[in-house]
């Protein structure tokens, strides 16, 4: 799993949280650094890129199975490498969703968008508005909303997240 870190940079604490469920599926979680996580910046895909070649040049990762997965502003960087590479899936945990972005995307992967429903730093509008963008390009998207979280449901709402991350590894056969 290639996790992508939001505003403030690379808190060991989200990789805490995700690894029990990324473990559980025979994902090692893979979360490279990029400063203040200013991810819509014209380099970040670069990072996200060398990532990946590290992974297959270490020959310990089956990159037909590797998932991306953004939090937050990680969710800009989920956007921009999206369709660049056969993800098993694609995941926006409270990510940034730019409706028009998100619109130019043709991902024939499954997407877990997991969010919460009183995020008051990115609006249900918007995540709305992508989920059916996606949709109408034949994404196959599960909008997992968590009506009572807000934009920290990865901690507030810790085993609701691990469930829905479950149910979406199990589906997309991770």
């Amino acid at each position: 799993m290639l996790f992508i870190h939001g505003f403030g940079g690379n808190a060991l604490s989200y990789p805490w949280v995700l690894r029990k469920v990324a473990h559980a599926h025979g994902y090692a979680l893979v979360a490279p650094g990029y400063g203040a996580g200013l991810w819509y910046e014209d380099e970040a895909p670069g990072v996200i890129a060398r990532t990946l070649e590290w992974m297959a040049g270490t020959g310990r990762f089956d990159m037909d199975r590797v998932v991306l997965a953004g939090l937050s502003n990680g969710g800009f960087g989920v956007t921009a490498v999206a369709g660049r590479h056969p993800w098993r899936g694609v995941a926006w945990l409270s990510g940034v969703m730019v409706p028009e972005d998100v619109a130019a995307l043709d991902l024939k992967v499954p997407v877990l968008i997991l969010h919460g429903g009183v995020d008051d730093r990115i609006p249900m509008d918007l995540i709305d508005e992508s989920a059916r963008a996606l949709r109408s390009r034949g994404t196959t998207v599960d909008l997992d909303v968590v009506d009572d979280a807000d934009h920290f449901l990865l901690f507030t709402h810790r085993e609701r997240v691990d469930a829905a991350l479950e149910r979406w590894l199990s589906a997309i056969g991770g």
